[in-house]
């Protein structure tokens, strides 16, 4: 954390300071995951960690990368988003 050296209140962060959320994509189209990585990149306050192609392979790389938000496509195959869903949350509370 960083603080302006100008600021008149000791302790209160600077508003430049934005925290960074890492993101994983999950989805099927190489296309789709494509464009939402690039449009993320362009995003200061966002990180792409991972990208998987299924929901298995979303929930393996969610415990694995801990990411704060996942883009999710609720058709693919494998494990749809909505079985990823109830998953990741189910293996979030243990």
């Amino acid at each position: 954390m960083h603080l302006l050296p100008s600021s008149p209140l000791v302790g209160i962060p600077a508003r430049n300071t934005a925290m960074v959320r890492r993101i994983l994509i999950a989805d099927d189209n190489a296309v789709i995951r494509r464009t939402l990585r690039d449009l993320f990149r362009q995003e200061s306050d966002f990180e792409v960690c991972g990208q998987c192609e299924n929901g298995q392979e979303a929930v393996e790389k969610a415990q694995e990368l801990h990411p704060d938000l996942i883009v999710l496509d609720l058709s693919m195959p494998v494990m749809n988003g909505l079985k990823t869903i109830s998953r990741q949350t189910a293996d979030a509370a243990k």
